[in-house]
């Protein structure tokens, strides 16, 4: 490999500096992506029947676990691996794990693929559904690793673009809803068919785009890449397997309830249970934002043992998400009924239920704050995936006995109680393992008399 003595960049951006520009632009790409995610399922359940809208969540169910296999655990590991060597300046090393992210992404992407295309024996779709619900996998995972590439050089903008959310990022949402919007506008019939194939061309532009963004990135840096010249190395694959196994369990977790009524429930309990979590999906959107920039920032400062000010800055943000958050819980509980009637439609006023106990679950997710994400970003994965795994079992084992007694209803209890107690966990094993809280902050004098002091603990 060749590789240039020193990057592009001659007056590297400070730490806060990057907070906020990532801040800013992650917060740009949500405040378009949430309304057009909004717009684009109110305009599928408007074009859609009950029945194929069911089957277009658990669809979307599929695609996204299938992307999470995709990715083997890579995608906070190329942040936490990439981010800080580049914060250490260790180009050799920046370059290598790099290569590494690459090739291990095209083995994941290419497994997912052969799992995709074995598996209608289970998923009884028709053959040209079959055939796009496996490009969309193909793709999403393609997104996702991309995405996460640019956020390890603090393209927390790139990042927004190419896969950002529960269809791909910006460019794919952009694209979607212009397509969907068209046949609303013209009268015109939307079938399920023709709904992945509009998902599946937007999510091909926001690949191309952000292909040719990483390479221009990497051209700055003068990295030169020899992907095949040698072998991807065991030991990477190695540190992101608890991160895999994280991954796999939280979408079995997340994942689980669509599944279970699926099989149990008709399509159309699975579209109410499908829309409720839509909306339940704009609750963590602050926390979501904070992730997708403030992760190279957690493993720069815990490298450099500065976890007073790390601390401050979990918490600080913790509490300014959670607050929309709580806002939100507020008006679905007066309100719920009318704002699922008004966006999509009268037949998902029955929602309203699952949306109340979908949305506490993830106002108490979002109110635990960075707690997962500070474990990943801190050498403590280990922990994280042992959390997961637990978390997943039970998650599965509930819904599954939940559903028979109380359908949609048992699940989301099932759902909402198992993923409280996993953050308070997490929480509280953030602060054994790091000694830093993550969780909201409400009295202002931890901000007012805080003093930026180091307390160098890395146990």
């Amino acid at each position: 490999m060749i590789l240039s003595n020193r990057p592009f960049l001659t007056r590297p951006l400070t730490s806060s500096q990057r907070l906020l520009n990532g801040g800013l632009w992650a917060l740009s790409g949500k405040m378009i992506t949430l309304p057009l995610s909004i717009v684009f399922t109110s305009l599928l359940t408007r074009l859609l029947s009950p029945e194929a809208m069911g089957q277009y969540v658990f669809i979307q169910s599929i695609v996204t676990a299938a992307s999470t296999v995709a990715l083997l655990g890579l995608s906070q590991t190329a942040v936490r691996a990439i981010a800080g060597a580049v914060g250490n300046q260790q180009w050799p090393m920046v370059e290598n794990n790099i290569r590494n992210v690459i090739q291990w992404a095209v083995v994941g992407i290419g497994v997912s693929a052969v799992l995709l295309a074995s598996g209608n024996s289970y998923l009884h779709l028709p053959t040209y559904l079959h055939l796009l619900l496996i490009i969309w996998g193909v793709i999403f995972a393609i997104q996702k690793i991309l995405a996460e590439l640019l956020r390890s050089f603090h393209d927390v903008r790139g990042a927004a673009l190419t896969a950002d959310g529960t269809i791909g990022g910006l460019i794919t949402y952009i694209f979607a809803t212009g397509g969907v919007l068209a046949f609303w506008l013209k009268g015109q019939n939307l079938s399920l068919n023709q709904t992945l194939l509009i998902i599946v061309s937007g999510g091909l532009l926001s690949v191309l785009w952000a292909t040719r963004t990483l390479i221009v990135t990497l051209s700055h840096y003068k990295f030169r890449l020899h992907l095949w010249t040698k072998l991807p190395s065991s030991t990477f694959l190695w540190l992101a397997l608890p991160l895999f196994v994280h991954d796999i369990t939280t979408i079995l977790s997340n994942q689980a309830g669509i599944w279970v009524l699926e099989a149990n429930s008709t399509s159309s309990e699975l579209a109410l249970f499908g829309v409720a979590a839509r909306l339940v999906a704009l609750i963590v959107v602050p926390l979501s934002v904070v992730n997708g920039f403030v992760a190279p920032t957690i493993a720069e400062l815990f490298q450099k043992g500065e976890t007073r000010q790390l601390e401050k800055i979990l918490r600080m943000l913790a509490t300014l998400s959670s607050a929309p958050a709580w806002m939100a819980f507020g008006i679905f509980l007066l309100f719920g009924r009318a704002v699922l009637g008004f966006m999509f439609g009268t037949y998902y006023e029955e929602a309203s239920y699952l949306l109340l106990i979908l949305t506490f679950g993830s106002v108490i997710n979002v109110s635990a704050g960075s707690c997962g994400l500070t474990l990943i970003m801190t050498g403590h994965q280990q922990k994280l995936m042992l959390i997961s795994i637990i978390s997943g079992i039970t998650t599965l084992g509930a819904t599954l006995l939940f559903a028979r007694w109380y359908g949609a209803l048992g699940v989301a209890l099932a759902v909402t109680t198992n993923l409280i107690a996993k953050n308070l966990v997490m929480l509280v094993i953030t602060k054994r393992c790091t000694g830093i809280w993550t969780q909201i902050a409400l009295n202002p004098r931890y901000y007012l008399v805080y003093r930026q002091t180091n307390t160098g603990s890395h146990s």
